[in-house]
């Protein structure tokens, strides 16, 4: 691909001058180049080896996300968070080197085909938006380590979601899940899962399987339907287990704050 030295854009491709113009049109302001950390609030990218490989446009209202996107070929970190999508195009053949991507607090109800060819993906934040499923090929981000799924509307999880074995951490919270598929016993690296679900979704035996799991956070409606069996074989291999639970704080000045609970204490921590 040819270089053009031109404008702002120097030292990188044609392709992707022409996608960071085209997300300057949509945000209304010039991007910001800056030189190793996008930081807080983030409205420009980072350039290294004479390629865009970081882009971060945050509380900008970005309406959608250009094709040209996809040109940013050496891309590994994207950030499109607190913005106004109501999708993402089918750009992410391209894009295979991300590595982490923040798409919180959006409008998104689903995912493209091609995002679960983003093999190398290792952080991906989808908090906040309108997702009712994930799509089976969800199960191929097999490099997984973190993941944010909090506060959307999940009924269920993909079949396939047991494929994320290098998950660390997992946020589930705030959803309305009525159950987890069985494969969620294959998660066996998992070390942090917040539940805290809406609902008291059903716990699958393979949970048992969870044998590194050190964190697991309840809501207050799932302690009473949560298995006392595994619960008592977390204990054992040293995982705490909390449960949040809302409750007024004070008096006439008080206010509602979460709680956090002992499970087996029934004592606030």
């Amino acid at each position: 691909m040819a270089k053009k030295k031109t404008g702002r854009f120097k030292n990188i491709t044609i392709e992707e001058k022409t996608a960071l113009e085209d997300i300057e049109k949509l945000v209304g302001e010039s991007l910001k180049e800056y030189k190793e950390f996008l930081g807080i609030y983030p409205c420009g990218f980072i350039i290294k080896d004479g390629h865009v490989t970081k882009l971060g446009i945050e509380y900008k209202g970005l309406p959608k996300v250009p094709k040209t996107l996809k040109d940013l070929k050496w891309l590994k970190e994207l950030g499109l968070s607190w913005n106004k999508l109501p999708s993402i195009p089918d750009i992410f053949n391209s894009l295979i080197n991300l590595e982490k991507i923040d798409l919180a607090y959006n409008r998104l109800k689903t995912l493209p085909d091609s995002f679960g060819n983003l093999i190398n993906l290792k952080r991906l934040n989808l908090a906040g938006n309108d997702f009712k499923t994930l799509p089976n090929s969800f199960g191929n981000l097999i490099n997984l380590k973190r993941l944010d799924l909090a506060q959307n509307g999940l009924k269920a999880l993909p079949d396939s979601f047991g494929n994320l074995r290098m998950l660390e951490e997992l946020d589930l919270w705030g959803n309305w899940l009525k159950t987890l598929p069985e494969s969620f016993g294959d998660l066996s690296n998992l070390k942090s899962l917040e539940l805290c679900s809406n609902t008291s979704p059903k716990i699958p035996k393979s949970f048992e399987n969870l044998t590194n799991l050190k964190k697991l956070l309840l809501s207050v409606k799932e302690v009473g339907l949560f298995p006392r069996k595994i619960a008592e074989q977390l204990k054992k291999q040293g995982c705490q287990v909390h449960y949040e639970a809302r409750e007024w704080i004070g008096d006439w000045g008080g206010d509602w704050e979460t709680v956090k609970y002992d499970y087996f204490k029934k004592k606030e921590i």
